[in-house]
């Protein structure tokens, strides 16, 4: 039998556990505290967990045996958890709970206004215990594709996350920022959860248009069209020039005679001096047969001239000046300067004289001593039965679109030269070189350069070793077709000027040639044959627009 004291001390310590259940009870039922966007996650670590669905996208609850608490970060922020992803639960063979020990798929709802990415995502979770057994470790992969927007405007995501936890004290909550790249650390109590997240995503094409992929085969591709517009172009009519309206029909004359009682004036710059300053008629100045010797320079504005002569072997102009030679400014003229016959002025038409440089042919490698007979700096020009002669750059065919027919062109070095449009058709040309000369050195610029030299039916002759041309400009152009060539010429026919980088943009051709020189097998594997069809853009006046104004 128990006394009574014992009775009081039995029952008083079954109240004082009946007291200690209750209050753990209650602590218990306390409520938790929020998260920052009040839908909190709640992580219970057994074996078998029961996802549930939200209503309208509120977070996964996970209920377990054990009731953790969020924690709070160092400064006392909650994690932040993105509450619009909607969990779909996965269901056993016997109907029974979901053991998460492997997998979990979840997908995210879209939002109320229709414009947020959708964001597929597959999580591998695997619980793990810490040394206190309280930690889980959670391995992520999300693979992520964006949705189009209402307004087909797409956000291009090619770029692969790692998150990065950071760690927690004991008490306080974990916080994550997961906006490039972040690595699990591991809290003071190993309590923390370790998240590893890889992010693939794809984007979509926009309603509004296709994405257009900018890549090395595009950046080809559009230089194959540059290329074909080039070649389109190249067909056309050459549109640096404006249309030519030529006139032909002579609406005055003028005379020039070395007696002055039988012409106008004594001296061919005089008679051109006597034009207006614009000039907008055909004048047509006869030269009588002799020998002038006088610079002649026709300027820009007078446009229309002509000058015609007895015959080039009885109506001669010449003169004598060189690179070198000092100007009346005190300076060397240059070779631009040293010009016996300069016209600058558009529709100038020549006839049956013959330009002369007197310098003497200067010796191999000679500095300063270009010497030009004629230079022709204007558009539109024509010269028929002239001859023009002189040593090293005779013929200054400086710009523009000319036509030679009939002439004789004497020269030893380079001596037709220039960035003209211009065809030779019928002419000699006749090299006076003792040692290695060049016929042409031509200054195309630019594959776009509207330029370039072609002989068609003409004949090469003379003295030395001759090349055919030197490549004066980078894109240099000539063209022989139907030539004669004496056997002066240099096999390899055509000089890079010392730069093998021109060899990739020069354009060298023969059609069709004959004579000694004209063996095609032994030139510069640079330079080339043409075909017929090749070759038929060279061998007409269309080269120069000539039936626009080559009307004599």
């Amino acid at each position: 039998m128990l006394n009574f004291k014992q009775i009081l001390y039995f029952s008083f310590l079954f109240l004082l556990l009946n007291a200690s259940h209750t209050l753990c009870h209650l602590k218990e039922l306390q409520p938790k505290e929020p998260c920052s966007d009040e839908k909190q996650m709640e992580v219970n670590t057994t074996q078998e967990v029961n996802p549930k669905k939200s209503d309208a996208g509120k977070q996964m609850e996970v209920n377990t045996t054990k009731e953790l608490k969020p924690k709070k970060s160092d400064d006392g922020k909650q994690m932040e958890v993105n509450t619009t992803q909607e969990s779909k639960p996965k269901k056993c063979d016997d109907g029974k709970q979901m053991e998460v020990n492997t997998t979990q798929e979840s997908k995210p709802k879209q939002s109320d206004v229709g414009k947020q990415m959708e964001v597929n995502t597959t999580q591998e979770s695997k619980p793990k215990q810490s040394d206190v057994g309280k930690q889980m470790e959670v391995n992520t992969t999300q693979e992520s594709k964006p949705k189009k927007s209402d307004a087909g405007k797409q956000m291009e995501v090619n770029t692969t996350q790692e998150s990065k936890p950071k760690k927690c004290d004991d008490g306080n909550q974990m916080e994550v920022n997961t906006t490039q790249e972040s690595k699990p650390k591991q809290s003071d109590a190993g309590k923390q959860m370790e998240v590893n997240t890889t992010q693939e995503s794809k984007p979509k094409e926009s309603d509004v248009g296709k994405q257009v992929k900018v890549n090395a085969t595009q950046a080809q591709h559009s230089e194959l069209q540059f290329m074909k517009w080039v070649s389109f172009v190249g067909k056309l009519k050459h549109t640096s020039f404006k249309a030519a309206k030529n006139k032909v029909t002579p609406s005055f004359f003028l005379t020039v005679d070395k007696n002055g009682a039988l012409g106008d004036f004594t001296c061919i710059q005089d008679a051109i001096d006597s034009l207006p300053i614009i000039n907008l008629v055909r004048v047509v100045i006869k030269v009588h047969a002799g020998v002038y010797t006088e610079k002649v320079s026709i300027p820009a504005t007078k446009s229309f001239i002509s000058i015609e002569g007895a015959g080039a072997e009885k109506t001669i102009i010449q003169w004598g000046d060189t690179a070198q030679t000092i100007g009346p400014n005190g300076m060397p003229l240059g070779t631009f300067g040293s010009a016996t016959f300069a016209v600058n002025s558009p529709y100038f038409i020549a006839k049956n004289i013959t330009v002369k440089n007197t310098a003497p042919v200067p010796p191999s490698g000679a500095v300063g001593k270009q010497a030009v007979a004629f230079r022709i700096s204007a558009d539109t020009a024509s010269l028929v039965g002239c001859k023009f002669l002189g040593a090293q750059d005779t013929l200054y065919d400086h710009l523009g679109r000319h036509y030679y027919k009939d002439c004789y062109i004497e020269g030893s070095v380079d001596f037709i030269f220039g960035n003209g449009l211009s065809m030779f058709e019928n002419c000699a040309v006749h090299a006076i070189s003792g040692a290695i000369g060049a016929v042409t050195a031509q200054a195309r610029k630019s594959i776009l350069d509207a330029s370039g030299f072609s002989f068609v039916n003409c004949k090469v002759t003379g003295s030395g070793a001759l090349y055919l041309g030197r490549a004066w400009g980078a894109f240099s152009r000539v063209v022989f077709a139907h030539t004669y060539m004496d056997n002066i010429i240099i096999p390899k026919g055509w000089y890079n000027w010392g730069d093998p980088s021109r060899e990739m943009t020069v354009f060298y051709g023969q059609y069709k040639c004959s004579g000694a020189g004209a063996n095609h097998a032994g030139r510069v594997s640079w330079s080339r044959e043409l075909t017929d069809e090749e070759a038929k853009p060279f061998i007409s006046l269309t080269f120069i627009d000539g039936s626009e104004w080559v009307n004599m």
